[in-house]
């Protein structure tokens, strides 16, 4: 006999469903941290004099 590969007839749209929920979580938590980041407007400072830097490093 063949064990089957899930519990419940439904399983599989269930796990989707679950899925797509803590990927839309993962992405509003992403997007408030972002927001709260931008709001909090960070100063550079320069590792050697500690001073505020005039313009953003390139990256």
């Amino acid at each position: 006999m063949i064990p089957r590969a899930s519990f419940w007839k439904s399983e599989g749209r269930l796990l989707q469903g679950l899925l797509w929920l803590i990927s839309a979580l993962f992405i509003c938590i992403m997007v408030i941290t972002w927001k709260a980041s931008e709001k909090a407007h960070p100063v550079l400072l320069d590792l050697e004099t500690g001073k505020p830097v005039a313009e953003r490093p390139a990256l």
